[in-house]
């Protein structure tokens, strides 16, 4: 059965048998293997994505292998292939390769206000207007960055989804709303302020970063093989999706709207997410990747200000990373036992 199972943990492709791999798991889960029968039932469910029955078992499996950690709940992402791109996609998507990944554990949503403060050991402010009342001068000026460059599009971003901020006139919206730091993401923020988390964050044998843009593309399509979207092919709505509403100029409530197949909440649309790989447009045709990139870095997932072509699970942006100060850039972490 071994065998078997190494066997399945290197296909990625939509043909397959999908009782092969559910025998694997039920051997797995009798010898109290979860994790590996995580990775079976990932690929039977891949293989029949109908199968309501096979989808519950899997969802409850799942359940029992996320964690809580640093106050956040981190999603399992099953070891194993997957299929990485889009044939019908933009020419840096193409062409379509299959990645084999370990197995890792990401946030369920792009990281909050809230969160980041906290786990800094730092005071949120309670009112639009208010800075952080910090005193250290020894704090790095990219940290200090984070409460006053472009905290306008913070405010817009954080404020409650029925008290939207047009962009014409901020102020008056603004104007006795109270923000929202415990719903919505951070915005405005870059990699140094998520690699900076995670070194905090980091201790013994656990290891917090960025996700490469194959661990994020994998979490995003929560299972299924081939499709655009994080919950299938379906076109995005607003009940799907937070997308093309740059006018409202403000951030749906994440969990408001249905998780992925991995409880993955906000893969498309909300905000930009940071990952930790160098762009490269022909890096799909090479196979080439930058161990330590220096260049500008890949973001994933599209925006509530972007249009449903850019919020696809395979749709690649590149920013260079000290270009932060946007009101749709956000990132969440993913954790990896070392």
């Amino acid at each position: 059965m071994r065998g078997v199972i190494e066997r399945i943990l290197t296909q990625a492709d939509p043909g397959g048998d999908p009782g092969e791999a559910l025998v694997a798991a039920d051997w797995c889960l009798r010898r109290g293997d979860r994790a590996t029968a995580a990775s079976m039932l990932d690929r039977a469910h891949g293989l029949d994505p109908g199968d309501a029955q096979l989808a519950a078992r899997r969802v409850s499996l799942l359940d029992t292998l996320a964690i809580t950690e640093h106050g956040l709940c981190w999603r399992y992402v099953p070891a194993g292939a997957f299929l990485m791109g889009s044939a019908h996609g933009e020419a840096d998507e193409r062409p379509v390769h299959r990645v084999e990944l370990d197995a890792f554990w990401i946030m369920d949503t792009p990281i909050t206000w809230a969160a980041y403060t906290t786990l800094l050991g730092w005071r949120s402010p309670t009112e639009p207007a208010e800075a952080l009342d910090r005193d250290d001068e020894q704090l790095p000026e990219h940290l200090r960055q984070i409460w006053y460059v472009a905290k306008m599009w913070r405010q817009y971003s954080e404020l409650k989804e029925d008290e939207p901020a047009p962009a014409p006139s901020p102020a008056g919206a603004r104007a006795g709303a109270h923000p929202r730091y415990d719903a919505k993401p951070l915005v405005a923020v870059g990699p140094v302020h998520a690699e900076h988390l995670a070194e905090r964050m980091t201790q013994g044998g656990t290891s917090f970063e960025l996700p490469s843009e194959a661990r994020w593309e994998k979490a995003a399509r929560g299972g299924r093989i081939g499709a655009r979207y994080a919950w299938g092919d379906e076109p995005p709505t607003p009940r799907r999706c937070d997308f093309d509403h740059f006018g409202d100029f403000h951030l749906v409530p994440t969990r408001s709207l249905p998780p992925n197949g991995y409880g993955l909440y906000g893969c498309c649309g909300g905000v930009w997410e940071w990952t930790s790989s160098e762009y490269d447009a022909l890096a799909y045709h090479s196979g080439r990747s930058a161990p330590n990139p220096e260049g500008a870095r890949v973001l994933r997932g599209g925006s509530f200000t972007d249009p449903a072509p850019a919020v696809t699970v395979s749709y690649r942006m590149s920013r260079a990373p000290e270009r932060y100060d946007s009101p749709n850039l956000g990132f969440r972490l993913c954790r990896l036992a070392v």
